[in-house]
């Protein structure tokens, strides 16, 4: 990750907070701002995480879904072939049955 200064205003208070959290975890005032904002940001970068795992996993249904109707349709044009198949060597050699 790119790391670039940014500066910006705090309520002097708050500095101080930030600054007294910072001294009593032993680090200093700008590292416990970049965990705290890293922390903060986290949950929102794992729910767009899990939005592109089920955007995937969305295409790969598509994709599934496409492959099965195409499956049906091979299976269709099989059986077709075998009944046809069928009729035709009941009527060489003379057993029409009623279908």
């Amino acid at each position: 990750m790119a790391r670039r200064p940014v500066r910006v205003s705090l309520d002097e208070a708050l500095w101080d907070a930030v600054e007294a959290a910072a001294r009593a975890r032993g680090i200093a005032s700008y590292l416990f701002v970049e965990e705290a904002l890293t922390t903060a940001l986290g949950p929102s970068e794992t729910v767009a995480r899990v939005a592109e795992l089920a955007e995937a996993a969305a295409a790969s249904a598509r994709e599934a879904q496409a492959s099965a109707a195409e499956m049906c349709d091979q299976i269709q044009v099989i059986s077709d072939f075998i009944v046809d198949l069928y009729r035709a060597e009941a009527l060489a050699s003379g057993d029409v049955g009623e279908a």
